[in-house]
């Protein structure tokens, strides 16, 4: 029960609570000043940190600062990216892109078939053969290559001077021995013009050489006797000549010496087939001895002609054999130097050249083999077994329940697109984050699409969506998969730059940058192909701005 206050409690009471809301607004005063404290501090923290972004920014200096990336060799997939939307599925009518016989129906129609299924093939032997020569010849120019990059060994270079040593013995012996032939020669040539012709002619080289049977043509009487006085002449300066030719003798004298000599057969041989001449003429009278001397003289102009083959041969062996030294002298300084690095820059290219040609080869191996690029019906087969196919003609025609993509590609990257055999594709609908589908390129509309100036050409993507309530409308990633290379050089994209349809680089060297004018090939917007222009192992820099 409360109790009453009296009078004099009163007023004691009041003032206590004057005191108490005394107190109150002071502590009230007290908190909003530091209120207004704090929150002056928050603002003034919030405009130092915007100040100090916008400092760095926009004005901080930001020279100095740079990437560096490592020219490396590697793979690299040319890539379209562009957004599409799901249509209902249609028939397709699927050919070959290149003519041929064909070797293989492998579908019937109203044939249920999974993706990929082989439908037809083209006969293949030839291409298989090419493929084959092709490999070898990549693979010979790989070990070239690796020969050159890994230098000669000493063991080659022991059988390479071993060669050479032979070569330059034989040629020694060859001029060794050609005294021999020398003397055989002259030998052969005495025996026909002063052997053979004994009986033939009277007189001497003093007292002038005449027939000793008589000729009814004055001419070759007279060419006979002079021929047989200056082949008398000539084979005495002939044996003056051999008499300084010996096997110790300089080769280009013994060289010199069987020049000569041919000259001298030649002019015994002229000599001889005077003589023929006159033996065999019809007018001359017969005479018991004449048999015998045609014989003879027959018998000397075989003896020469064999003479002048010795010599001939003799000299082209020679000049064979010099050239064979030569030769092997090259291989051995080259086996000694190593290889040069630009001689090392064109066997790579030469290898890159065969590796190219076999994977020519293999992309129209499987060219030849026509596959269902989704799971689909055959609806209808236009070939039969043994007859040509053409380029374009429809070979199979495919239905399927499926859906389909439809992309705009702009005319910048149609050309990477296509239409036969056509590109791989990955997918991911908006609908269904996080999956992933597969897809084939299975035509493009010839008609182009213009949109605000711009051309882009519709592209129909077919995938693989069983299980999955895909529908109509849904919007669709589409990844297109381009030409594929392996082994190639690369630089990030963003290190090369353009100048006037020119593309260049920066390489450090040295420690200082210098421009380089590159031709860059595919890209997958990450990195770019480096046809020619730098070597793997350089640095490339670029401004991290």
């Amino acid at each position: 029960m409360r109790s009453r206050r009296t009078a004099a409690e009163r007023p004691l009471l009041d003032t206590w609570r004057y005191n108490e809301s005394t107190v109150l607004i002071s502590l009230f005063n007290v908190f909003m000043r530091r209120i207004s404290l704090y929150f002056i501090f928050i603002v003034a923290a919030g405009a130092l940190t915007v100040s100090f972004w916008l400092y760095q920014k926009y004005f901080r200096s930001e020279e100095g600062r740079q990437l560096s990336f490592v020219v490396e060799r590697g793979d690299i997939e040319e890539l379209v990216r562009v957004r599409g939307e799901v249509v209902p599925e249609k028939e397709f009518d699927l050919s070959f892109p290149s003519s041929g016989i064909i070797a293989r129906i492998a579908v019937r129609e109203g044939q249920g078939v999974a993706a990929g299924s082989v439908l037809a093939e083209l006969d293949r032997s030839e291409l298989q053969a090419q493929l084959l020569e092709a490999d070898a010849g990549a693979a010979a120019e790989r070990a070239k290559l690796e020969e050159m990059k890994r230098g000669s060994r000493v063991e080659d270079i022991d059988v390479k001077r071993a060669e050479l040593e032979k070569a330059r013995q034989d040629l020694a012996n060859l001029h060794t021995g050609t005294p021999n032939v020398l003397k055989d020669a002259y030998t052969k040539a005495d025996d026909a013009v002063r052997a053979k012709t004994a009986g033939i002619f009277s007189g001497s080289k003093t007292t002038f050489y005449a027939l000793t049977f008589s000729a009814c043509d004055d001419q070759a009487r007279i060419d006979a006797t002079s021929g047989r006085l200056a082949a008398d002449v000539l084979l005495d300066a002939w044996r003056a000549e051999l008499d300084a030719i010996s096997a110790l003798s300089k080769r280009e004298e013994l060289e010199a010496a069987l020049r000569k000599a041919e000259n001298h057969l030649a002019q015994v041989r002229s000599f001889l087939d005077d003589l023929n001449d006159v033996l065999t003429a019809g007018c001359t009278l017969n005479n018991s001895s004449l048999d015998t001397y045609r014989t003879n003289v027959s018998t000397g102009r075989a003896n020469v002609n064999t003479a002048i083959a010795n010599a001939n041969g003799r000299e082209e062996d020679i000049a064979s054999q010099k050239t064979t030294v030569a030769k092997i002298e090259k291989e051995l300084t080259l086996k000694l130097a190593g290889a040069a690095p630009e001689e090392i820059a064109a066997q790579e290219a030469q290898l890159r050249q065969a590796e190219a040609k076999a994977q020519l080869t293999r992309a129209q191996l499987a060219k030849a083999v026509l596959r269902a690029p989704f799971a689909a019906k055959v609806v209808k087969v236009h070939v039969e077994q043994g007859e040509i196919s053409q380029p374009g003609t429809p070979a199979v025609s495919l239905a399927s329940a499926a859906f389909r993509v439809q992309a705009d590609v702009s005319e910048l990257d149609i050309g990477k697109v296509r239409e036969t055999n056509g590109n791989e594709a990955r997918l991911r609908l908006d609908a269904f984050p996080g999956r992933e589908f597969e897809g084939t390129v299975v035509s493009v509309d010839p008609q182009e699409i213009d949109k605000e100036g711009d051309k882009y050409f519709r592209v129909n993507v077919v995938f693989d969506a069983t299980g999955v309530p895909v529908r109509s409308g849904m919007s669709a990633d589409l990844v297109l998969k381009g030409v594929r290379k392996e082994g190639v050089l690369k630089v990030p994209e963003i290190a090369v730059y353009a100048v006037d349809d020119k593309r260049f680089v920066r390489v450090l060297e040295d420690g200082s940058e210098r421009e380089v004018e590159v031709e860059t090939g595919i890209t997958d917007d990450e990195s770019v192909e480096i046809v020619s222009g730098l070597r793997e192992g350089q640095i490339v820099v670029v401004s991290s701005d």
